[in-house]
């Protein structure tokens, strides 16, 4: 694990130009048994980690989207991160801490997401 970044050794990271980029290594065989196909890939502006001094932390995630060529399951390769709706489970864990301790208010003003997204995180 990456200790100040919280991310998988399995992902590797490298800084250009002040952006960190994280690219997840790609698993080419299917629990199946079968061999992925890159289906497509992108990269994302991901909202993984927050401190004090720069606020939020963002990570440019490169996502495979890969099918099986014996199953034909398409999956998503996320490096492990969890990421929905453009956060990680880390961001997410993290603002719904602040939130049980402080308030929903508190939280949706320190780290700029609605209340309403919060409240569906904390459930």
């Amino acid at each position: 694990m990456h200790t100040f970044f919280n991310i998988p050794l399995t992902i590797q990271l490298d800084f250009i130009d002040d952006i960190l980029y994280a690219t997840p290594k790609r698993d080419k065989i299917c629990p199946c048994g079968g061999k992925r196909h890159l289906h497509h890939k992108k990269e994302q502006d991901i909202r993984h980690s927050y401190t004090y001094e720069y606020g939020t932390i963002t990570i440019r995630l490169t996502m495979y989207y890969e099918r099986c060529q014996t199953c034909h399951v398409t999956t998503r390769h996320d490096g492990g991160l969890d990421v929905i709706h453009k956060t990680t489970a880390n961001y997410r864990k993290l603002v719904t801490t602040v939130a049980k301790t402080h308030s929903l208010g508190y939280a949706a003003r320190q780290f700029d997401v609605p209340k309403a997204t919060i409240q569906g995180w904390l459930r």
